[in-house]
């Protein structure tokens, strides 16, 4: 039963009750906790209070929770441009392209030739001159499944690939090809036009070619595949660099041996994962940088050939991954000069079903979202990189939910956008930091301020600052900075400014919103936050108690209580201590007896006088 004391002058210490020679004096023993900087060092002005200094960007996305240690480049999801060190900005602008009159449904294929893009609507194809459609430039026979562009025979073509013949256009007239039933799974390579036969042929899948555009096919291989199991084919290194045909399947990495007529596993080879109908591994597929890069799922394997070749997970499928809104197999992926391009779906799937599909950038070392579709799919046909149209390299695209055709800038030269004066950048952009703990895991701390720096604001740029707390799917709006002061350094007190006492939490994170105006070549530019923060220890008190063994006290000698004190001191365990009577007992504490000093007589006389230091670990 717990100890409790009436009686004034008294304490209660591992069960035995002491008189005391003077009061008990209270004293608080919790440690204040430790400045720690996270982040740039050089933007740290904190005397006292921890901080959290974000302004490297460059990481990309795909953290959730935040290891201070190697994290501190990341975000769990972000619109806007983070490619630049110190340099927040608006992503890049993506426009919609009105589709041509009276068509339906989506585009099916996208491909360029000369200063017009093409694009394919069921069996017309049209052609963009960077302003507007015209009407239909050729009706085929069969939907148009793929327009390409490429060499044969010394000569430049434009392709329209269907499951019964394609046509071709080689800059004034158009002509047609039937000696065979080729899909939309080519390419050009060795000076010849290669296919692979439609899907929905005979159980032979059969890999032919073509050396005249208004030739006859040759049988160059027959495939061990079923037609559906060949997902798209191009063309990439092989282990000496030379170029060579490739396959990707939805069981791996195939290579055209030409010498022995036969394709040949790369050793790069996956399960057979598919939504029923298709499969959702091999789909995206390019060839980037000297190396070949796969889709299977919402990873990315690159591949790289040689004596020993090498293959890397490198997907927006690692760490964290991406928010649930945006899981879906990758179905699209084109190489640029600065970065792959891949473009997702929301097929339904083992562990996809999002209700978005993206488009994102990879510059060799991480992931950039710059576009959010609708409830769709974007096919490796369907995405088209040209800088022949309007003079503006850019990267076009369809999904099958819209009839309309997107497109967007990609950087040729440098990938800061903001040395490129004719940049147009979105309307608003999202930024989501990962949730920050301090590693200091489920414990509390308290967020005292937080400083943005920031450039090129006004009343039409601004950055909303918004912040959430423990895993809350709700966020709190700070404050909007719309200041025309450049550079500028915004400071946010918790939970405001007229009440700064500091908010509570186990983990934070922060969501930043910029906004531009009218003239889409402005931005505004985060380039620094600080997060000001102290861990909250738990309290810890200590008592300096002076104990009076002069007399017999509750039944004891001074000589039993010099032996019970002693007792006390000596214990392995915690003892129980108090000097109040409370009902609930709130006030009995569980002590270590850190030191002691006393004062005792010699010979017989056992009197004494105990100075005791109790701390509560």
């Amino acid at each position: 039963m717990p100890d409790r004391v009436i009686t004034d002058g008294t304490i209660s210490l591992n069960s035995e009750f002491y008189k005391l020679a003077s009061p008990v004096r209270p004293n608080l023993i919790s440690v204040f906790p430790q400045k720690v900087t996270m982040g740039d060092h050089t933007r740290d002005d904190e005397q006292i209070a921890s901080s959290l200094i974000l302004s490297d960007y460059r990481g990309g996305i795909g953290i959730e929770r935040m290891d201070p240690s190697k994290d501190i480049d990341r975000a769990w999801w972000s619109m806007c441009d983070m490619m630049q060190r110190n340099m927040l900005t608006l992503g890049r602008l993506t426009t919609d392209i009105d589709q041509p009159t009276s068509v339906s449904g989506a585009v099916l294929g996208l491909g360029s030739y000369g200063a017009n893009l093409y694009g394919s609507w069921g069996t017309d194809i049209y052609a963009w001159n960077g302003t507007s459609w015209g009407s239909s430039v050729r009706s085929t026979t069969a939907a148009v499944r793929r327009i390409m562009t490429g060499n044969l025979s010394g000569k430049q073509y434009l392709l329209a690939l269907t499951h019964e013949n394609f046509e071709y256009y080689e800059g004034s007239t158009w002509a047609r090809n039937t000696d065979w039933t080729p899909s939309r799974l080519a390419a050009f390579w060795d000076d010849k036009l290669w296919c692979v036969n439609r899907p929905g042929e005979p159980v032979s899948c059969e890999l032919r070619f073509l050396s005249a555009i208004n030739g006859t096919w040759t049988l160059a291989a027959t495939l061990p595949f079923t037609d559906n199991d060949v997902v798209w084919l191009f063309t990439g290194p092989d282990a000496l660099g030379e170029s060579i045909l490739y396959l990707s399947t939805s069981s791996g990495l195939w290579a055209y041996d030409a010498p022995n007529a036969r394709v040949v596993p790369t050793g790069l080879s996956w399960p057979i994962v598919s939504t029923g109908t298709s499969s959702i591994v091999g789909r995206g597929a390019a060839t980037w940088r000297g190396s070949i890069y796969v889709s299977h799922g919402l990873g990315v394997l690159k591949y790289t050939p040689g004596a020993t070749a090498t293959v890397t997970a490198v997907g927006p499928d690692r760490d964290y991954g991406v928010p649930s809104a945006y899981v879906g197999p990758i179905t699209a992926l084109h190489a640029t000069i600065n970065n792959l391009v891949a473009f997702t779906s929301t097929e339904t799937a083992p562990d996809t079903g999002g209700t978005n599909c993206v488009g994102m950038l990879y510059d060799g070392r991480a992931w950039h979202p710059f576009w959010i579709g609708a409830d769709s799919t974007v096919q490796q046909s369907r995405a088209h990189i040209t800088a022949d149209v309007a003079g503006i390299y850019r990267v076009y695209w369809g999904q099958d939910s819209d009839t309309a055709v997107i497109h967007a800038p990609i950087t040729a030269t440098v990938s800061n956008p903001l040395q490129q004066p004719s940049w147009d950048f979105a309307v608003s952009s999202v930024h989501e930091t990962p949730w920050f703990d301090a590693n200091y895991v489920n414990r509390d701390k308290l967020a005292l301020r937080l400083r943005i720096d920031t450039e090129d604001t006004s009343s039409n740029e601004t950055v909303v600052v918004k912040y959430a707390t423990d895993f809350s799917a709700s966020y709190t709006t700070l404050g909007t900075i719309n200041s025309d002061t450049d550079p500028l350094t915004t400071t946010f007190d918790f939970p405001n400014s007229s009440t700064p006492t500091g908010t509570k939490f186990k983990t934070i994170q922060f969501q930043l919103t910029l906004n531009r105006g009218g003239t889409a070549t402005n931005t505004p530019i985060v380039t620094s936050m600080e997060l000001a923060y102290v861990k909250l220890l738990d309290t810890k008190y200590g008592w300096t108690v002076e104990l009076d063994l002069h007399n017999d006290f509750k039944g004891l000698t001074p000589m039993e209580q010099q032996s019970a004190l002693r007792t006390a001191i000596d214990s392995d365990t915690l003892v129980e201590f108090t000097f109040r009577d409370d009902s609930g007992n709130t006030r009995n504490y569980y002590v270590k007896v850190s030191s002691a000093t006393g004062l005792e007589r010699s010979g017989h006389d056992e009197r004494g006088v105990w100075r005791l230091n109790l701390v509560e670990p």
